[in-house]
């Protein structure tokens, strides 16, 4: 398995680094963003300079965009890069909200597994 571009976007820093943590175990390579405009333009920038994401993590409840529009706008971007969102509330709840920018969920609380399966299947 070869590393894998990871880029994670949570409102809460404490989570999104628990996540990065969780991710770095299994050797691939994380940013983590608690803005979600300043994370989409790191994903411009990013494809700018040939380093494009692989995966983005994102919650799904937070103040300045909730992360079904975050994965509408990076999709807008790059229509490559496989989205979950990640929730307190049941995967069932968020279906309503599947759309092709988005490839999965995650429930809340999540386990390093979690991340391992969606890694390891890429």
């Amino acid at each position: 398995m070869s590393a894998k571009n990871v880029l994670i976007l949570d409102d809460e820093k404490e989570i999104a680094e628990l996540i990065k943590e969780f991710i770095e175990i299994l050797n691939h390579k994380v940013v983590t963003f608690s803005d979600p405009f300043e994370a989409l333009q790191h994903i411009k920038d990013s494809i700018t300079v040939g380093e494009r994401f692989d995966l983005v993590f994102t919650d799904f409840f937070m103040p300045k965009m909730e992360g079904d529009k975050f994965s509408e706008e990076v999709f807008k971007i790059d229509s490559n890069i496989d989205i979950y969102l990640l929730s307190g509330r049941h995967s069932d709840e968020l279906k309503q909200f599947q759309k092709n920018s988005i490839k999965g969920f995650i429930n809340k609380p999540f386990r390093i597994e979690d991340f391992e399966r969606i890694l390891g299947d890429e």
